[in-house]
């Protein structure tokens, strides 16, 4: 009976934890290259806020699509993500090198160049798997 429990705990387990990471794409580049359409309805928007978070689980990701970026300034410690501001309509992303898997979040809020509010984050509709190779073992020379 006991056996049985715990088969069925670890199939949800592990259902819950392969559907939490769905959506993941794989890139191998050095850095993470995003861009987003000029033609936005706002003509006061001229500068950017490009959101972005990196961690081994995506669940435990900050903001999501159409999040609030002041709900982020109030309730999140600033070090579980970053931003950065930009006139451009594309960014470029360098992952930080991190052990194992780590999987990112890109997302973008337009600024208003009047009165410096922030809109809500529009994210990728993905999240990047990004994998650091394992140490190469048995090195030597050869006859």
């Amino acid at each position: 009976m006991r056996k049985t429990i715990a088969i069925i705990l670890a199939v949800l387990f592990f259902t819950v934890v392969g559907s939490c990471q769905s959506g993941v794409r794989t890139t191998p580049d050095k850095d993470i290259k995003i861009q987003w359409d000029a033609n936005i309805n706002d003509p006061d928007v001229q500068e950017f806020a490009v959101f972005y978070v990196q961690g081994a689980d995506t669940t435990l990701f900050p903001f999501t699509d159409y999040t609030d970026p002041y709900d982020l300034w109030e309730g999140e410690p600033i070090w579980n993500w970053s931003f950065a501001r930009t006139y451009e309509h594309s960014y470029a992303y360098i992952p930080k090198p991190m052990n194992g898997v780590t999987y990112l979040r890109l997302g973008v809020a337009g600024i208003n160049k009047n009165t410096g509010q922030l809109g809500l984050i529009r994210t990728l509709s993905y999240c990047i798997k990004i994998v650091r190779p394992d140490t190469i073992t048995g090195i030597k020379t050869i006859d």
